[in-house]
């Protein structure tokens, strides 16, 4: 996991940001509309995963304390 900061105009945002491996435990994917042309995917962390939110195109402009980024590219 990594912790990247991104600037949105001239606010400073700080992101968690998890890049994507088959390895990578994801639950509740089924349950959400398919992602096309996404490259981001919104989770908080489970007991022993992490539980699919929303799907992104662009890195959003804010996230609660307890989500994370998954990234696809």
């Amino acid at each position: 996991m990594s912790n990247d900061i991104y600037f949105r105009g001239s606010r400073e945002v700080f992101l968690r940001i998890i890049k994507y491996s088959p390895e990578l435990k994801i639950t509740n994917l089924e349950q959400l509309p398919a992602g096309k042309g996404c490259k981001y995917l919104i989770v908080i962390e489970g007991i022993d995963c992490y539980i699919a939110k929303s799907w992104k195109r662009n890195i959003p402009e804010k996230l609660l304390k307890t989500e994370f980024l998954v990234s696809f590219s």
